[in-house]
C-alpha cells in the first residue's frame, strides 16, 4: 500500500495533556482506540538510508507486523508530507525485496547491510474526526525512543494530526481552533529523526543565527515569508535540544537565544513586511479564509505583535535583571503558547499556498 502522508506534529506540556479529554469531547469521533506499537528502525552502518533521507522500519502492532519506507518529502513548518509504502509481514524479520518488488522501488542498499538501530516504543490513543470536508486522525503517543548503542532515552509525549482524506488546509485549520490551551508546541521533528540524534548521540548546537538571518533579509520580499517560518522553527527545534539548562548557564546563550527571537518579531511587525503580509492573507480564497477566521488578516496582525511585546518583555527584564533561569522559562512558556501556535499555523498557510500557486 502506498500513500502521501501528510501530518502535523505537537509536542505537549503535561498541562495541555491533562485537558486534552475536554478538547475532544467538543467533536464527532468516529471511532477511538489505544494500542501498544513497537518500532524498530533499520539503517546501514554508513547510514545510506538517512543520507537519502529515508526510512525504514518494522511496526509490530500486537501480532500484526507491517514493514514501511518513507521517503524523501517536505516538511512546512511542523507539516509533514512524504511518499510512504507499507507490505504486511507474518513476523519481525526484514523483507526487503517483496517490498522493492510490490511497489518498483530501488532502495540504496541490501538488506544484508541492514541492522536495527533504535526503537520507538508507545501507546497511540486514536480518534478520526470528520472536519469540513475532510477527515482527520488524531494520535496521542506516549512512551520513549531507545537504542542499543546508548543507554540514554528520550521521552515521546506528541499529537499527531494526520489527513486521512481531504485537503492540506483542513488540517491546519483544524489545529488552529483545536484548542484554546497553552502547553502544545508545533514540532518539525518526527520520531525517527529523534531516534538517530539517540542512537548517534547527536547534540544540536548554537548556529549563527544573526548571519542567518542576515541572508534571509537579503531575500526577494516574496521569498520570505517561507524563509521565516524555517528560520523560527531552527531556533526553536534548536533550543528545545539544547534543553532550558543550557541557556540557563549561560549569559551569552540566552542573550544569543532571545535576540533571534527579537529580530524576526520586530520584522514581522515592521510596516513594510506587516503590509505585505495583509496583502498575502487577502489574496488568499474566501473559503480558506472562513475556515480560520473572517478576521484572519487582523487576528494575524495581532498574533505578530503579542509576539513582539513578549520578547521584548522578556529581553528587558533579562537586562535588567541577568537572571537567565527566569528569562528562558518565559520565553518556553511563549513557545507553548497558543498565540504563538496559531501564528505559526497561519505562516504555513501562507507558505503552503504559496507552493499550491507555484504548480
Amino acid at each position: 500500500m502506498k500513500n502521501n502522508e501528510i501530518e502535523l506534529k505537537l509536542r505537549l506540556r503535561p498541562d495541555f495533556l491533562s485537558k486534552l479529554p475536554v478538547d475532544l469531547a467538543s467533536y464527532e469521533c468516529y471511532s477511538q482506540e489505544q494500542q501498544p506499537l513497537i518500532n524498530t528502525y533499520y539503517d546501514t552502518p554508513d547510514l545510506a538510508l538517512s543520507r537519502k533521507k529515508s526510512i525504514l522500519r518494522i511496526r509490530k502492532i500486537k501480532n500484526h507486523f507491517t514493514l514501511t519506507i518513507k521517503l524523501a518529502g517536505q516538511v512546512t513548518g511542523g507539516l509533514h508530507s512524504h511518499p510512504e509504502y507499507n507490505i504486511s509481514l507474518p513476523d519481525d524479520k526484514l523483507d526487503l525485496e517483496a517490498l522493492e518488488n510490490k511497489f518498483s522501488l530501488t532502495l540504496p542498499c541490501k538488506q544484508e547491510e541492514l541492522a536495527p538501530l533504535f526503537q520507538t516504543n508507545f501507546t497511540r490513543k486514536l480518534w478520526l474526526i470528520p472536519y469540513r470536508t475532510s477527515k482527520i486522525e488524531l494520535a496521542l503517543d506516549e512512551g520513549e525512543i531507545i537504542s542499543p548503542r546508548t543507554p540514554k532515552k528520550d521521552i515521546i509525549c506528541e499529537l499527531e494530526f494526520e489527513l486521512k482524506e481531504g485537503i492540506p488546509t483542513d488540517i491546519l485549520s483544524f489545529v488552529y481552533h483545536f484548542s484554546s490551551n497553552n502547553g502544545a508546541m508545533l514540532s518539525a521533528t518526527n520520531k525517527a529523526k529523534r531516534g538517530y540524534w539517540l542512537a548517534l548521540d547527536e547534540h544540536a548546537n548554537m548556529d549563527d543565527y544573526l548571519e542567518k538571518w542576515e541572508q534571509l533579509l537579503a531575500l526577494p520580499l516574496y521569498s520570505q515569508v517561507s524563509a521565516i517560518l524555517n528560520f523560527e522553527q531552527e531556533v526553536i527545534e534548536n533550543a528545545w535540544r539544547l534543553g532550558q539548562e543550557y541557556f540557563c548557564q549561560d549569559f551569552t546563550r540566552t542573550v544569543k537565544l532571545i535576540s533571534a527571537f527579537f529580530n524576526l518579531y520586530a520584522y514581522l511587525t515592521s510596516v513594510e513586511m506587516g503590509q505585505f503580509l495583509t496583502a498575502s492573507l487577502e489574496q488568499l480564497d474566501s473559503e480558506i479564509v472562513q475556515a480560520f477566521s473572517p478576521t484572519l488578516v487582523n487576528d494575524f496582525a495581532s498574533f505578530n505583535q503579542y509576539a513582539y511585546q513578549q520578547i521584548q518583555k522578556i529581553m528587558q527584564e533579562h537586562s535588567q535583571n541577568r537572571d537567565n533561569s527566569q528569562a528562558i522559562q518565559a520565553l518556553w512558556d511563549w513557545l507553548y503558547c497558543n498565540v504563538q501556535l496559531k501564528r505559526l499555523i497561519v505562516e504555513m498557510l501562507l507558505v503552503l499556498n504559496e507552493k499550491n500557486e507555484e504548480k
